[in-house]
């Protein structure tokens, strides 16, 4: 067969590469028509998840980042509630009473393990408590788990180890920071504050250091060295049993860094806030306040080498921080301009990051509690 007489073969039988393009058309446009004769008559796709894509854009506009629609919590209950639990059942017939019943004693033995704490909080643990808890320092965990590498038994510990309680752990961290000090005088305060820095650092030395031997032009000749980022050590809520090498579960804190300098969202700044302590509060915020962190610095005077301390903005607490009757929020809202508007504080009177939800008015928010997401999942999942 010649050449040609292929040819003829192939454009009688419709392999033509012009031919197969127009049948690989009509195969896709056929498809399309299929599929959506599915979604309009077979199914839908009315989800939560895919509805929440509508409300993304906005919600960034107003909160910034979006940890509150986060999908590892419901991952992570996946994982644990269902898979992990399927494969510790037989796989039988009564497969998911199994999986309920797995769920429900880890949840009793998890409530045991916080009760059993807060019980060698207050009474001295025995050995074996300590070891069933995991209620040791660094150095002993390295040395149960090289004696659990080994095969040997470990030596019994008599002495409890709680991670709250070490302050070498409590320590707060200011990070990236100047390159060199500058006079008090020639700071530059964030737009807002109706003061200097000179005032603010008064008013902190005769209110919470009780010194009244220093003037604002003593102080303006002091040297101070601004900072951009605050680490914060949160206990994490109890000390787990199992030997872990994530430093974090070693030392019982989880860090968490909250930043002085205002972020900008579509041309706005997004202000950071914290949870101070204080005593100037009551109801549900009982002496704690949600404060806006302005400036970070240390201090350098006559007197003082490197004092840490913290310009903050504090937010005033609406109905005596009573919970709302509907919501069950505390609501704050910025201070008025005849009050004192900012305060130094010491760093280590900062607790921790706070979480508020705007209220739609200017200047008001919803307070919610201080339950971190790792520690939601520790209890629940």
């Amino acid at each position: 067969m010649t050449h040609q007489d292929e040819m003829d073969q192939m454009i009688a039988e419709g392999k033509t590469a012009t031919q197969r393009k127009q049948r690989q058309r009509l195969h896709a446009i056929e498809l399309k028509e299929a599929i959506q004769s599915v979604y309009e008559q077979d199914t839908h796709f009315n989800l939560p998840k895919l509805h929440l894509l509508l409300h993304f854009a906005e919600s960034i506009r107003r909160f910034g980042n979006l940890p509150q629609f986060s999908a590892e919590t419901a991952e992570r209950a996946h994982r644990e509630q269902i898979k992990n639990a399927f494969y510790r059942s037989n796989r039988g017939k009564d497969v998911a009473d199994q999986m309920l019943r797995d769920r429900a004693r880890r949840h009793v033995l998890r409530m045991r393990i916080l009760t059993l704490l807060e019980l060698a909080k207050e009474y001295p643990p025995s050995p074996e408590v300590i070891q069933v808890l995991g209620l040791y320092d660094k150095k002993t965990r390295l040395d149960v788990q090289r004696c659990n590498r080994q095969g040997v038994q470990p030596e019994q510990i008599l002495q409890a180890y709680f991670p709250e309680r070490d302050k070498s752990r409590e320590k707060r961290c200011l990070r990236t920071g100047d390159r060199s000090y500058r006079f008090v005088h020639n700071a530059k305060l964030p737009p807002g504050c109706k003061r200097s820095l000179a005032e603010y650092i008064l008013a902190y030395y005769r209110r919470d250091l009780k010194i009244f031997t220093y003037s604002v032009e003593d102080i303006k000749g002091w040297s101070v060295r601004r900072y951009k980022q605050l680490h914060l050590p949160v206990p994490n809520l109890y000390a787990t049993s199992e030997i872990r090498d994530d430093e974090d579960e070693v030392s019982g804190f989880t860090v968490m860094k909250v930043r002085a300098d205002p972020d900008e969202y579509y041309g706005k700044d997004q202000q950071h806030f914290v949870w101070l302590t204080t005593d100037r509060t009551r109801g549900a915020l009982d002496h704690i306040l949600p404060v806006a962190l302005l400036y970070l610095f240390k201090l350098q005077g006559e007197r003082e080498s490197g004092r840490a301390c913290a310009l903050i903005r504090p937010l005033t607490v609406v109905q005596g921080g009573q919970p709302g009757d509907y919501h069950g929020l505390v609501h704050v809202r910025e201070r008025d301009e005849r009050v004192e508007d900012c305060w130094v504080v010491n760093i280590k009177s900062i607790r921790g990051p706070a979480h508020l939800i705007p209220t739609g008015e200017p200047g008001n928010y919803f307070v919610n509690n201080t339950v971190d997401l790792k520690t939601f999942n520790t209890v629940y999942v």
